[in-house]
């Protein structure tokens, strides 16, 4: 046999005959004793070796120096301690790579009923029959292969389950296969050890980590029934497998016998009581009990009281005992020379003790320490509804036990370890908080009269000084003593202690019972069902390349973080939306990256979670997100105030936050005579551009609103802002030459291609209908009729004339309005995303008007030299005559201005 075989042989009875001493029976009747007296569950729960949050876990497979043998009882899924491992060749001709791992992984340390599913992680792979030979992927027979549907596995994993049977050989096709024959020998037989031989061939894709985490559910213990005639209690050959909790206990009080090469039968761990000591009467009771059927929240019934779980050889048998009691509620006692089990139950009391019965003093405590007491409870179980991850089930509490308590909330804090169905968690804690409201403890000593009764046992005790008629109570513990008499003469009497119980404690309906969530994935993550991250979105800046390139666009991916227990990283992926391939982006483990230099268009994105096995979750995708890039229209001005500086006035923002207005954009102004509701459509240009980087202009200073924005190096134009001024000039000035030179609404000077349409004027159309004497002189295509002028005069028919050279300030006064020259909307070509406005009332910035004027020293009546045109928005001249004009202009033959107010104003200053 190999060293590590026969290593495993011994450890798995180590603790050999007699290990458990009268010490160890003493001081489990001691610790049922004090439960009983506080509470027949909590106190063999709280703080004991066996617990479902140990560092390892029952569904792990470990390397140990010396492992403990697992113990199943019931069926429950477990990994446990590799007992055997070696690596081979991937074939005959390749003996050296080390392609083949083969392990033996011991799942409990005692024959089983049956290994049913195997799991790889937390997937099940299913395998063909056991001890079926077939061809492997080198031409050698082999035992059960991996029959996953998808193939996934087939060729990469192989199974041989053996039971643990006392008699066991060593599965003969172990032994045909290529690489293991001569370190698997016959002698290698695993006797009473339940066991997994794996085979596994190096696949890096099936494998990213490495061998992956095995473990398998299986049907444990076959157990003694006393109630089963065909049971021989010397003969466990005859025995069946069951999950009945006393079943179980019992089995657990015996010892798990294990047959030696002498055919001797040994307890190598366990209580190791005879079989003459265990009150087989008390097994068949509890028995009974617990195979009660218990309707269950959703239908269907269940046993009252099950036993599901395993626990390791190592564990000490007091606190082992203490473990297993726990899923039925119950209790063990000494009493007599013999274990008895007491299932949780409400047994019926069959004898009434009074005043007459009793002898000697009586202690009563009604009420229990504060500290002992609680009113709601919260636990923790493991089991096929929780895919054996350990989860809460439903907490237990009761309204009524918190109002006595002053409304505060006192929870105790439960493992069930062997309890797989959360109703059945709910039954037990039930019990346990019931118990532990019926709070009243005595301690009385009776005479031999009560001789007949034992611990376990349920009386009624009628005492008239108490004013208790026939009240229940539980024998806690029950010691016989001899005290002398008033004369010195010694006598026998029974000392009791006494919990008061009722049969309340034990009754259970389906209203009592809490829905259990059947779905606590999101709570437990698993390796191979990766968690998805959260959908991701997108957030664009522009930004100045070092090589000088110019700007460019990058994009901030980012997504929620996914709830992922093994998280690695996540892999982002983006295409455009009309491509079919993807870009894969770097790993992070952070939820936002940058994608720099990405041109403007439409774009899914998509990122996924990998785990630090290599396994990578489901995509969260987002479609047809959209890239402005340098298409995207500039963020307004802010911060725009007016500083009046004399005739003039200073405009003043806080530059432009758009990279690409400060490089190679620019900042526009308007201005109109209203003091609100101003846009760019309905106002006209007071000055030019200036660079993007500026964060500030001087303007004529005028009454109305000035209107600014910006423009990136595109062309493309953001929203406008205001600032109003109600102040013309800081300088006094007077009117000079009456009343302003008004032109609406009759517009009655010459006309350039503009054309008065009372009460606006507005550019002309090409080819006016009204000029047209004979059409058919027309030699014009009709369907350039209707087209309209790009540009426009109008001369003033009114001027100026001061009668002598004087000093004045000349102020222009327009009001525009920018409209479309489409009536209906199936003549606009543009994007409808792209209209300044939709019913086509406004045209932003694609038509402009503006004031021009020119003076003369001399008589404008005679022949006068006149200076060249400039443009009027407020300006001081020195001169006789003045003359006014008013240009319009259209960039889009689809948007005319129409001008509504044209004056032109002379002051002279005060």
């Amino acid at each position: 046999m190999p060293p590590v075989v026969a290593f495993v042989a011994a450890a798995i009875v180590s603790l050999g005959v007699g290990a458990v001493t009268a010490g160890i029976i003493a001081s489990v009747v001691v610790g049922v004793a004090l439960s009983l007296a506080v509470s027949l569950v909590t106190q063999a729960l709280t703080g004991k070796p066996k617990s479902l949050t140990n560092d390892r876990g029952q569904t792990l497979t470990f390397r140990a120096a010396a492992p403990a043998a697992p113990i199943i009882y019931g069926e429950t899924r477990v990994g446990g301690p590799i007992v055997f491992m070696t690596t081979t060749g991937s074939a005959p001709q390749s003996m050296d790579d080390n392609k083949r791992l083969w392990m033996v992984i011991a799942v409990a340390g005692h024959e089983v009923e049956a290994i049913s599913d195997v799991y790889f992680a937390d997937e099940i792979v299913s395998f063909d029959a056991e001890n079926v030979a077939y061809q492997g992927i080198w031409g050698s027979a082999i035992g059960a292969q991996a029959s996953d549907p998808a193939g996934g596995l087939r060729g990469l994993a192989y199974l041989i389950k053996r039971l643990g049977t006392y008699n066991q050989s060593v599965n003969p096709n172990m032994l045909l296969l290529s690489g293991i024959n001569g370190i698997i020998t016959a002698s290698d037989t695993f006797k009473g050890i339940a066991h997994l031989s794996v085979l596994l061939v190096h696949d890096a894709n099936k494998y990213p980590s490495g061998p992956p985490n095995i473990s398998a559910k299986v049907k444990g213990r076959k157990v003694y029934d006393p109630r089963n005639g065909a049971h021989s209690l010397t003969n466990p050959a005859t025995w069946t497998w069951s999950n009945n909790a006393a079943l179980c206990v019992a089995d657990y009080l015996r010892g798990c016998p294990m047959e030696s090469a002498a055919g001797v039968v040994i307890r190598p761990y366990g209580v190791q009581a005879s079989d003459a000591s265990i009150d087989w009467a008390s097994v068949t009771t509890a028995a009974n009990i617990c195979d009660e059927s218990v309707s269950v929240l959703g239908g269907g019934n269940e046993a009252r009281y099950t036993c599901n779980g395993s626990i390791d050889s190592d564990v000490s048998p007091k606190n082992a005992l203490q473990s297993l009691i726990s899923s039925m509620a119950g209790h063990v006692a000494w009493s007599g020379g013999q274990w008895k089990i007491f299932a949780g139950a409400y047994r019926t009391p069959t004898v009434t003790f009074t005043d007459d019965d009793q002898c000697g003093p009586a202690k009563t405590q009604a009420k229990r320490a504060r500290r002992d007491l609680f009113n709601g409870i919260k636990g923790k179980f493991l089991g096929p509804r929780t895919f054996y991850q350990t989860t809460d089930f439903p907490n237990v509490t009761s309204a009524t036990f918190v109002a006595q308590d002053n409304g505060e909330e006192i929870w105790q804090n439960i493992e069930l370890p062997f309890t797989d169905s959360p109703s059945a968690c709910q039954r037990i804690s039930r019990i346990d908080l019931l118990r532990n409201r019926q709070q009243i403890t005595t301690e009385r000593r009776f005479k031999l009269s009560a001789l007949g009764t034992q611990v376990g046992d349920t009386i009624m005790l009628t005492d008239s000084r108490k004013g208790w008629v026939a009240k229940p109570f539980e024998i806690a513990r029950w010691s016989l003593t001899s005290e002398p008499d008033e004369t010195g003469v010694p006598y026998l009497a029974i000392d009791m202690t006494l919990i008061e119980t009722a049969s309340s404690v034990y009754a259970w309906t389906l209203a009592d019972e809490w829905a259990f969530d059947d779905a606590p994935d999101s709570n437990l993550p698993r390796p191979w069902d990766v968690l998805v991250p959260g959908g991701p979105g997108i957030v664009e800046e522009l930004y100045q390349t070092r090589e000088g390139s110019g700007v460019k666009t990058r994009v901030t991916l980012s997504w929620a973080s996914s709830l992922e227990g093994y998280l690695l990283d996540y892999i982002s992926e983006f295409k455009l939306s009309s491509a079919s391939t993807w870009t894969v982006l770097p790993s992070v483990t952070g939820t936002t990256i940058i994608i720099n230099d990405i041109a403007a268009g439409i774009y899914d994105f998509r990122v996924k979670t990998r785990n630090v096995l290599g396994v990578s979750s489901a995509y969260s995708t987002s479609m047809g997100l959209t890239v402005y890039g340098l298409g995207a229209a500039p963020a307004a001005l802010a911060n725009l105030g007016i500083q009046p500086l004399g005739n003039q006035a200073m405009l003043a923002w806080t530059q432009s936050t758009d990279l690409d207005v400060r490089e190679g954009g620019r900042i526009e102004f308007r201005h109109s005579s209203a003091l609100s509701g101003v846009t760019w459509a309905n106002s006209t240009s007071i000055r030019e551009a200036v660079s993007g980087q500026q964060s500030y202009a001087t303007v004529p200073m005028k009454l109305g609103t000035y209107v600014v924005r910006p423009v990136d190096s595109s062309g493309i134009a953001g929203p406008e802002t205001t600032v109003s001024s109600k102040q013309a000039s800081i300088n006094g000035f007077s009117s000079l030459g009456g009343s302003p030179v008004t032109e609406e609404t009759a517009f009655a000077g010459v006309h350039t291609n503009t054309v008065p349409s009372p009460p606006v004027l507005k550019l002309a159309n090409v080819g006016m209908w009204d000029d047209i004497a004979d059409l058919d002189l027309l030699t014009q295509n009709i369907d350039d009729f209707g087209g309209l002028q790009s540009t426009g005069s109008y001369a003033f028919a009114g001027s100026y004339d001061f009668g002598a050279v004087t000093r004045v300030r000349l102020t222009s006064k327009l009001a525009a309005t920018v409209t479309s020259t489409l009536n209906n909307i199936d003549d606009i070509a543009a994007n409808i995303d792209d209209w300044d406005s939709f019913d086509g009332s406004l045209g932003g910035g694609q038509a402009d008007a503006w004031v021009e004027f020119r003076q003369t020293d001399d008589n404008p009546a005679g022949s006068p030299t006149w200076t060249s045109w400039m443009r009027l928005d407020a300006a001081e001249a020195e001169c006789r005559g003045v003359q006014a004009r008013a240009q319009l202009r259209s960039l889009d033959a689809s948007y005319n201005i129409e001008i509504s107010t044209l004056q032109v104003a002379a002051e002279q200053r005060t």
